[in-house]
């Protein structure tokens, strides 16, 4: 698995995994489209995110046998937003409580 090099809540675990964890509702360690969308929906103000952004997640990030996204993809997804759009991955980090030095100040 990638590492999560971004770190510095108060247990010194990495955000994307405090993120990951939150919308794992069923605790199976991956995320279904319903999770997904509940983390979208966070992150959106609301908003769900299109099919056809689904259906690219689907093509382009590590699932598990069941089709649903791992950790692993999530990590992924951040991998390859951030350096091209490091706001979005801001705004999804400040949208999860996190601030600018990664601390997590809400939930």
């Amino acid at each position: 698995m990638r590492s999560c090099r971004m770190r510095g809540n108060a247990n010194n675990r990495c955000p994307q995994k405090v993120i990951f964890e939150e919308h794992d509702a069923d605790k199976d360690n991956a995320w279904s489209v319903e999770e997904l969308q509940h983390f979208a929906k966070k992150c959106n103000n609301g908003t769900e995110m299109p099919e056809d952004e689904i259906e690219q997640m689907r093509e382009a990030f590590t699932r598990n046998e069941a089709g649903n996204w791992t950790f692993e993809g999530i990590l992924e997804l951040y991998s390859m937003q951030t350096p091209v759009e490091p706001e979005e991955t801001w705004k999804d980090l400040l949208a999860h409580g996190f601030d600018r030095e990664l601390k997590r100040i809400s939930s």
